[in-house]
């Protein structure tokens, strides 16, 4: 069955008092090195087929 990662987020702690969202890195470097390594781990599954990334707000 095809699998998308879709809507993931990793925030940085570095960021404010609310900035590191459901998973939190220490700084910006950590943050790219965590959605590097969870995209990575999914092209290694077998029916990965793509990944979409949370960039807009639209919830109110």
């Amino acid at each position: 069955m095809p699998v998308m990662l879709g809507e993931f987020h990793f925030g940085a702690l570095d960021k404010g008092l609310t900035g590191h969202g459901m998973r939190g890195a220490e700084n910006q470097k950590e943050r790219c090195i965590a959605c590097c390594c969870y995209v990575e781990q999914g092209i290694r599954a077998p029916h990965f087929t793509g990944a979409h990334y949370f960039m807009l707000n639209d919830q109110k």
